[in-house]
């Protein structure tokens, strides 16, 4: 989208490797990571409606959240992955753990996220940042449950206050039979790409890999996300691996009964590109939606949520990489002007307020990639022929 218009839509593809039926416009994909927008978004609402703030520890409302050497973490340090909270969890969460979850304050998910210590590798009241992949919307929904007035999930609170009266068709978790049959399949890479193309990367240099397997080659920076991903006791490692229990590969969690119904704020968004467009417009707008007047949000709050902290290595990522106070992120080799995030495989949201671009990419084809260019591909394509105009 270009200046509230939207210049370019495009749907196309196949549902599957079998090539027989055509993509739909009706279809909807697990956006992954992308999901953290939207979780930023209705955060920052609770802000604009002065039911909390960025400085407030979150133990002001949430008593039990102090212990284990929580009690100086605020809000904003959460939502801009620097709460020490990315992961190392007392035990394992199961899809049950998250789907018996219901009033958000006694139950054993709320004891579990309570009793997490504090991990200064990406504590910012320490001088750290270290991605939360999968455990800050956990964090934030209780959070919501506490101050929202009607104590609605994350969930129902994107879907009254932002889905519904932009008419978008977005949803956290997928519960409603006629959702779930809406559901793009998972592509991935055969196994066979992945053991003779990615494994020897690892031992073996670009220039005689790269030729071969170029579509799933990891650069050096993944190399060493990947690395540290599979370190135990690793930063990364216990970012990744010590939250969720169970196969947690992208088709289990997007596709199967056990884990696509679950209310997962930072990972299990589904939605399509146009969707993640008209939010990026929303907020290249500074909160209001120029096609409905829908207002998220004051332009003073929209300031102070897109305000960022310096660019500095993540510990989990090992990436320089950019967060604001509100949530949202740049990625090291994304345009500097751009404002949103992306998820696993390759979703994409971003808006661009110097150009007044926004676009929104979702995909069925997952990338194995820990960075995927595609869509930022297109992005820069969108902004060199805005900025040429």
């Amino acid at each position: 989208m270009h200046k509230g218009e939207r210049v370019v839509d495009i749907v196309f593809g196949w549902e599957d490797r079998s090539f027989k039926e055509k993509y739909s416009n009706d279809t909807i994909q697990i956006i992954f990571s992308s999901t953290k927008v939207v979780e930023s978004i209705a955060m920052a609402m609770l802000v604009d409606r002065g039911l909390i703030s960025y400085n407030d520890k979150i133990s002001k409302y949430w008593p039990e959240f102090a212990q284990a050497g929580k009690q100086d973490v605020s809000l904003g340090d959460l939502m801009s992955h620097a709460g020490g909270v990315a992961g190392n969890f007392p035990r394992l969460l199961t899809s049950d753990d998250i789907k018996n979850d219901r009033d958000g304050k006694e139950s054993p998910l709320a004891e579990i996220l309570a009793e997490t210590p504090l991990d200064e590798t990406c504590f910012r009241q320490k001088g750290t940042q270290g991605y939360h992949a999968l455990s800050r919307g956990l964090f934030a929904r209780q959070i919501m449950r506490r101050v929202d007035p009607k104590k609605r999930s994350m969930d129902q609170f994107v879907r009254e206050e932002i889905v519904e009266p932009m008419n978008l068709d977005f949803r956290i978790g997928l519960t409603k039979e006629e959702d779930v049959e809406r559901n793009g399949k998972v592509q991935e890479t055969p196994w066979w790409r992945g053991m003779f193309g990615m494994i020897p990367r690892f031992i073996l240099p670009k220039w005689l890999t790269a030729p071969f397997f170029n579509d799933i080659f990891l650069n050096d920076i993944e190399i060493k996300m990947m690395k540290s991903f599979g370190k135990e006791g690793s930063p990364g490692s216990n970012a990744v691996n010590r939250v969720f229990a169970g196969a947690l590969n992208l088709e289990s969690w997007g596709r199967s009964a056990e884990w696509r119904h679950i209310e997962s704020p930072s990972t299990h968004g589904y939605s399509n590109g146009q969707t993640l467009a008209r939010i990026a417009q929303t907020m290249s707008n500074k909160g209001t939606d120029p096609w409905t007047g829908t207002k998220l949000m004051s332009e003073k709050t929209y300031e102070i949520a897109t305000k960022f902290f310096p660019r500095q290595t993540d510990s989990v990522l090992l990436t320089n990489t950019k967060y604001s106070v509100g949530g949202f992120g740049t990625f090291e080799g994304y345009p500097e002007d751009c404002i949103g995030w992306g998820g696993a495989g390759g979703s994409l949201i971003q808006w661009c307020p110097g150009s007044d671009v926004s676009i929104g990419y979702v995909m069925n084809y997952y990338s194995p990639h820990g960075i995927d260019w595609r869509g930022v591909k297109y992005l820069f394509e969108g902004l060199a022929i805005a900025n040429n105009q």
